[in-house]
């Protein structure tokens, strides 16, 4: 197994393109210093530099083809305020571009989240490392099959936030949670398929009126599910809590930047609480 036509075409295009990037920066500018040394500097240098690149530029070909852009950019770290900004052209052609004048010396990061930084189990789950600068975080509601109707109503984990200063529920939150319980109603009481339907149409159509109405009629049932959601989870959190704290950080490295992340979402979770209480 190996690379098809265009999946080559594409490589050898990113090839020739990122050879010559680095070849302009630590050649003709004589940055990236520390990669010099490393790899002896000069022409040498960095052929054996790109070479590595390269090779980890096949092996994700060979296992995703989507995934050359982690390794790729791999140079640029996150920022919730990127310097520079990722496109790509229908051929398939990666640019790099900065979003302002940036000064000398300054980082150039580019944003792993397309702009989002709505969500830091993201980036934890992803990249491992906690944006801590982030509003809020998914509220972890989890639908294994959304339905498209369900989508239509907000099911985003990106949309459906908690936010952790204020404690906030999105109304994308609202909106699914009501109208996954008039589903689960409607199997005992064919009365409530109507309202959900009604629920859907208004949402759809945009009458904000019919649809508000429909949430507060049902607020109380909404607000006690969420709730339960909330005190659900916190126990979840508190139960890891206490099992990690049975393991040595020196055999789990990663054990304190979990529980950093989960304390996170614990914070966060309980003002969710203290506002629907």
């Amino acid at each position: 197994m190996g690379l098809c036509g265009s999946q080559y075409e594409k490589f050898r295009r990113y090839h020739c393109q990122w050879q010559w990037w680095w070849g302009y920066q630590i050649g003709a500018h004589g940055r990236y210093g520390k990669y010099r040394r490393l790899f002896g500097g000069g022409g040498g240098g960095l052929y054996t530099f790109y070479s590595i690149v390269l090779v980890l530029c096949i092996c994700m070909l060979y296992v995703n083809s989507t995934a050359h852009f982690f390794y790729i950019l791999v140079q640029f770290n996150h920022g919730t305020e990127p310097e520079v900004s990722i496109s790509y052209d229908e051929e398939g052609n990666c640019y790099a571009y900065s979003t302002y004048d940036i000064p000398a010396g300054s980082p150039l990061r580019i944003s792993y989240t397309g702009g989002d930084n709505s969500n830091p189990s993201y980036l934890f789950a992803r990249y491992g490392f906690l944006e801590e600068t982030s509003p809020g975080t998914f509220c972890k509601i989890l639908v294994n099959y959304p339905s498209p109707e369900l989508v239509n109503m907000g099911y985003d984990p990106t949309k459906m936030l908690f936010y952790k200063d204020t404690g906030v529920v999105s109304e994308e939150v609202w909106d699914v949670l009501l109208y996954q319980l008039l589903e689960k109603a409607s199997k005992d009481n064919p009365d409530m398929e109507e309202v959900q339907q009604a629920l859907y149409s208004a949402h759809m159509n945009g009458d904000y009126t019919t649809k508000q109405a429909i949430h507060e009629q049902y607020y109380p049932q909404t607000a006690a599910a969420l709730l339960q959601h909330v005190n659900d989870f916190l126990q979840t959190l508190d139960d890891f809590s206490r099992k990690s704290a049975q393991r040595d950080p020196n055999k789990h490295p990663r054990l304190p930047l979990i529980r950093k992340h989960n304390d996170f979402v614990k914070q966060t979770f309980l003002k969710v609480r203290s506002q629907l209480q």
